[in-house]
């Protein structure tokens, strides 16, 4: 995903996983996280995350990895 100032994502890529997944991307880009970027400059973030969903209507859990796990975007 790709942070914006104020905590907006801007953009969110479907690395890979099922392919039911893909169309919660949406829900994903209307989150708000707390980012350390400045509100005043063009700054960006890159993190990456999974969303884990569970059967049963118990909702799903998305979670970034640290920014030391990680190693590439695909």
């Amino acid at each position: 995903m790709l942070l914006a100032p104020g905590g907006r994502v801007e953009d969110v890529r479907f690395i890979g996983g099922a392919e039911h997944v893909r169309s919660l991307s949406k829900v994903v880009a209307s989150l708000k996280f707390k980012a350390p970027l400045p509100d005043d400059g063009p700054v960006k973030l890159v993190r990456r995350g999974v969303l884990v969903c569970t059967g049963g209507n118990l909702g799903c859990d998305f979670t970034l990895f640290t920014v030391d796990s990680v190693h590439s975007t695909e």
